[in-house]
């Protein structure tokens, strides 16, 4: 089950069989069961064409989770991807048993994983029931002595100091700059640190047991930084509605920029402006990319040039629906298979359940094939899609309709400088 069997064995695979190689991806050290953490395997999903097998040893090392593999296979599926098990060779979606054995050994797994998990599970909640150490992970203000959590005199002052001034400020940033400046051999990340102030250990609450230990900090202090943190998230929320979320990547580092809402005061003009920026290098400092952008600005250069963005999606579009094959016949065939079939149950040749079953799966596949048809831009779309009705549209929507307007156009986009808004190379926009 190592990595390097797994792969030796797969190229060992492709060998015997002709298969071209066109990538390797590994999540290493991470569980099956997650699909959301395994990053390769989404890089995989998103760069698999038509007529691609993704291969693997074992379903096992593929998902072990009915609902998220069920959702990668669909969408695999809508791509025309196949995916094949090595070592099982009943595990290969290009047929009809291959796709039961799939379901059905998914769900084998998933039910084995939920028995250990709940068995682990007993074992915590005995350990907490008996202020046992659990995990071998101790929170930072606590040592360990005798298979119990103690408080370590020095460190405890610092989460001490750490809820106090958040208390204060009532900024999760402001306090991780205090912090990290006040106590730079314990540097923290913003995650950290906004995990680190809801954690209940810290008022000696453990989820099996409200006696686990010994607390560092007072209940009120501790109640009072939740409720700053909870209306800290609910105010921005409703308040800020930002046109380009999670649409512009950061040119250094690859990460999605993060929008913020920043407040100016000037002579005779107070405001706002919507800004994006990398937060692994303005908080986390883990990036060179030190710049924000300007939301007003990227938006006006995008509404000057509407009219080459959208020939461009545009000539997208029509690419797509030319690529993509002519299903007519076949949907011709299967309304005529369903069209016989119910005549068959009318007349009382086949059962019931027989009808249903076969109905289902002749239903099924069309479905499938609608959800592979790109359409074609027609003469309305065409027409709609001009300059000055777009502009009108656009200034007459909300900002969320703006905001929406933006995703169903553009997949991502990367904005080089600050500098120069107006310059086009300064951008690289990718369409859906």
């Amino acid at each position: 089950y190592s990595i390097n069997a797994q792969l030796e064995a797969l190229i060992e695979y492709c060998k015997i069989n002709k298969l071209k190689i066109k990538g390797r991806y590994v999540d290493e050290g991470i569980s099956a069961y997650s699909v959301k953490k395994r990053k390769s395997l989404q890089k995989m999903i998103e760069e698999a064409e038509n007529g691609d097998i993704i291969l693997f040893t074992k379903l096992d090392r593929f998902s072990r989770n009915v609902l998220d593999a069920n959702n990668v296979l669909r969408d695999l599926n809508k791509k025309g991807v196949a995916i094949k098990a090595i070592n099982e060779e009943d595990i290969d979606t290009t047929t009809a048993d291959g796709k039961f054995m799939f379901d059905l050994r998914l769900s084998l797994a998933e039910r084995e994983r939920n028995k250990t998990s709940e068995r682990i599970n007993d074992v915590f909640k005995h350990k907490a029931m008996h202020s046992e150490i659990i995990s071998g992970t101790i929170p930072f203000g606590y040592k360990k002595n005798n298979k119990k959590y103690e408080i370590d005199a020095e460190t405890a002052e610092m989460v001490i100091d750490m809820f106090e001034y958040y208390n204060l400020c009532s900024s999760v940033s402001k306090t991780l700059r205090y912090y990290n400046e006040k106590y730079p051999s314990q540097h923290l990340s913003y995650k950290i640190m906004r995990y680190r102030l809801s954690n209940e250990i810290y008022i000696g609450k453990h989820k099996y047991n409200d006696t686990y230990c010994v607390g560092i900090i007072p209940q009120e202090l501790f109640y009072s930084v939740q409720k700053k943190l909870i209306n800290n998230i609910k105010e921005r929320k409703a308040n800020s509605v930002f046109l380009f979320t999670g649409l512009i990547i950061c040119p250094h580092c690859g990460h999605k920029l993060t929008a913020n809402r920043t407040t100016y005061k000037r002579k005779n003009d107070n405001g706002h402006i919507e800004i994006y920026r990398c937060n692994k290098a303005i908080v986390n400092r883990d990036c060179s990319c030190r710049f924000t952008l300007n939301e007003k600005k990227i938006e006006k250069y995008l509404i000057n040039n509407l009219k080459n963005i959208i020939n461009n999606y545009r000539v997208e579009l029509e690419k797509k629906s030319l690529k993509q094959k002519d299903y007519t016949s076949e949907v011709t065939k299967i309304k005529k298979k369903m069209t016989k079939l119910k005549e068959l149950y009318l007349e009382d040749l086949i059962q019931k359940n027989e009808y249903e079953n076969d109905y289902k799966e002749l239903n099924e596949r069309l479905k499938k094939i609608s959800s592979l048809t790109v359409s074609k831009p027609t003469s309305k779309v065409k027409n709609f899609f001009n300059e000055d009705g777009i502009k009108k549209m656009y200034e007459a929507l909300s900002r969320e309709d703006k905001r929406t307007f933006w995703n169903n156009i553009i997949e991502s986009m990367i904005i080089f400088s600050n500098k120069d808004y107006d310059n086009p190379e300064n951008y690289r926009i990718i369409f859906k």
